[in-house]
C-alpha cells in the first residue's frame, strides 16, 4: 500500500512551527539561520563565554596601540570565518540540491524492486 499525501499534509509539511510558510519567511528576508540562538550554558554558550575571558586577561597586558592591533586581526579572522563558512552553506546546499534531483531523475538500477 503507498502512502499518499493530502493537501492538507501537503501544507503542514510547508510551514515552520509557528504555521509560517518558510518560502513567505525567506521572500520577506526573516530566514535567517545565522542568527540562530543559543541556550545559556550549552556547549557553544561556555565555549563562546572562555574565548571572551580569555580575550579579556590578553588585552589586559597589552599596550592601548597593541591591544588596537589584536582586534583589527581578530576582526580580520572573524571576516575570514564568516566567508568559509558562507562558501560551505553555498556548497552544501547545492549538495543537497543535486541529492535530491538525482534521486527523482535516475532510474532506478538495482536488483531489487520497491514494493
Amino acid at each position: 500500500m503507498k502512502n499518499k499525501v493530502n493537501s492538507a499534509d501537503k501544507r503542514k509539511m510547508a510551514v515552520n512551527s509557528e504555521g509560517v510558510r518558510i518560502l513567505e519567511e525567506l521572500y520577506y528576508g526573516k530566514l535567517n539561520p545565522w542568527e540562530a540562538n543559543f541556550r545559556e550554558g550549552s556547549e557553544y554558550d561556555l565555549l563562546r563565554k572562555k574565548i571572551d575571558n580569555k580575550m579579556d586577561d590578553f588585552e589586559e597586558k597589552l599596550s592601548k596601540d597593541e591591544v588596537e592591533a589584536f582586534r583589527e586581526l581578530v576582526s580580520l579572522i572573524c571576516d575570514q570565518l564568516c566567508m568559509e563558512e558562507s562558501e560551505r552553506f553555498i556548497q552544501g546546499f547545492r549538495l543537497g540540491g543535486r541529492l535530491v534531483l538525482e534521486a527523482f531523475q535516475l532510474p532506478h538500477t538495482g536488483s531489487f524492486e520497491m514494493i
